[in-house]
């Protein structure tokens, strides 16, 4: 995992209300990618990344370059 997915990780992580399935519905990625994402089994693929990074930013996610 590249730091991009750590400090999403690590946001996840400290922010367990929110739901997680609901996250990959409205975020287009495929059911069970975050729960193994947040348990360190498999990295979020790219392509799902700027989609995510979308959805979460209403909930006062911010990367690491803003």
């Amino acid at each position: 995992m590249d730091y991009r997915q750590n400090h999403l990780r690590a946001w996840l992580l400290e922010h367990d209300l929110i739901s997680i399935g609901a996250l990959e519905d409205r975020a287009e990625i495929p059911r069970d990618t975050l729960r193994h994402f947040k348990k360190e089994r498999v990295a979020v693929p790219e392509k799902h990344m700027d989609n995510l990074e979308k959805v979460l930013f209403d909930y006062g996610y911010r990367t690491l370059y803003q």
